[in-house]
């Protein structure tokens, strides 16, 4: 294997990922592309010319991934690497898109530059890794960590269309999705590179940053209920305003997660019976998660925010419930492969920081099947899911060099 810069080109990066944001849904706020829509299977298309393009070898596997190959000098499990394409509903054009793009470029260089791995290296791209009109995130890599299930190809969309249809449009094969499966040890490692979607870097100042985890989110449902009253002729002394006790509990997670470290919580989705201007609101429903990368601090928390829920309750005297589970656990990368990378950004002369994610990924699912680790661009502003999402054209070429350096770095220590 040769060593040495690998030099990404930044015009070719550039035309890649604007060319991807032409692939959008006419009448929807830019750049929409939503999982198993005509746009994202556009767009799929074009990766996999794309990847043809840097001589990989392309399928779609029985769970819809993409999967472009390159072969490697010996028979050893492959190094994988990639995101996704599709977007949420007024998304932005980097959000994935540019982990897909780094990733085919660095296969591109080690093809121009005659560097071969001793890995079989895996460019993929997963199928809907936002939330889906299904009502399901990381379709694919889900897929691929064998946690994809017959209840799951069930669901429907809006217009009736399942699951299971949506996926068979873009080439999958749900009825063999074992075969998309990969165990533990079928992938040497997996490195994914993505923007922040977050302040820290843009903050920072500088273009990339090692990645050491992803949070995990726990969610959480309350009902509050007071008594619906008139509101012309309840005296404000009398009243068990539900709406009123609500917005308490609003607050109140805020403070407890102000307070407590780099745990984050939000209110979300609001519910209010009967919702009309003459009725005082006797019933509410919020919808609401934690995220935090250390279990035993969310669920402190979470027991914090019980407690001020409680004294709501009694001073108001109205009834809540509150329901709190887990929905994904915390994710901690591998020391030896985020050093790896810690080393590559060194070893180029390319500033870093080290931060965890605070939003989920296709990472989340590949790293219980192999060594994973991601790669963080800034996001100007800390601005992502928006159409004035922005990563600097150098930045990608950052963090591509970054990625590339650190698969040849493990292909070396992995063989």
């Amino acid at each position: 294997m040769t060593a040495g810069r690998l030099e990404p080109r930044v015009e070719r990066i550039k035309d890649d990922i604007i060319a991807f944001s032409a692939f959008v849904s006419p009448g929807e706020p830019p750049y929409t592309r939503l999982s198993f829509s005509p746009e994202d299977l556009q767009a799929r298309a074009y990766v996999c010319r794309l990847m043809e393009g840097a001589r990989l070898a392309v399928r779609t596997d029985a769970g819809g991934n993409i999967i472009g190959r390159r072969e490697g000098a010996c028979a050893l499990p492959p190094l994988m690497v990639g995101s996704h394409l599709d977007t949420v509903r007024g998304g932005g054009r980097f959000d994935g898109v540019a982990g897909v793009v780094a990733a085919i470029e660095a296969a591109r260089r080690y093809d121009e530059q005659h560097i071969r791995l001793d890995h079989p290296l895996e460019v993929v791209v997963f199928p809907a890794e936002e939330p889906s009109p299904f009502g399901l995130s990381t379709i694919g890599s889900r897929a691929m960590a064998g946690k994809l299930w017959p209840e799951h190809l069930a669901l429907t969309d809006g217009t009736g269309r399942s699951l299971d249809a949506a996926m068979r449009s873009a080439g999958a094969d749900p009825d063999r999705l074992p075969e998309a499966v990969r165990s533990p040890g079928d992938v040497a490692a997996f490195l994914e590179l993505h923007i922040e979607q977050g302040p820290h870097l843009a903050c920072a100042g500088v273009p990339v940053g090692v990645v050491t985890g992803i949070v995990g989110i726990w969610r959480g449902r309350i009902e509050i209920v007071g008594q619906p009253d008139h509101t012309g002729t309840t005296p404000m002394g009398r009243r068990r305003d539900a709406l009123a006790a609500g917005s308490e509990a609003v607050l109140a997670l805020e403070a407890v997660c102000s307070g407590a470290g780099d745990i984050v919580g939000t209110v979300g989705r609001v519910e209010l019976f009967p919702n009309a201007l003459n009725v005082v609101p006797g019933k509410m429903l919020l919808g609401m998660e934690m995220r935090g990368t250390d279990t035993a601090c969310v669920e402190a928390a979470a027991a914090d925010f019980t407690d001020r829920l409680d004294r709501i309750r009694d001073s108001r005297k109205i009834d809540i419930a509150f329901d709190f589970s887990m929905s994904s656990t915390p994710v901690r990368f591998p020391d030896e492969v985020v050093s790896l990378l810690r080393e590559a950004a060194i070893s180029l002369g390319i500033p870093y920081a080290q931060l965890h994610s605070g939003a989920g990924h296709d990472a989340n699912h590949l790293a219980g099947i192999a060594p994973a680790a991601m790669i963080f661009l800034p996001s100007k502003d800390g601005r992502s899911h928006c159409s004035d999402e922005w990563t600097e054209w150098a930045d990608i070429a950052a963090g591509t060099e970054v990625l590339a350096a650190a698969i040849q770095a493990l292909d070396r220590r992995l063989t």
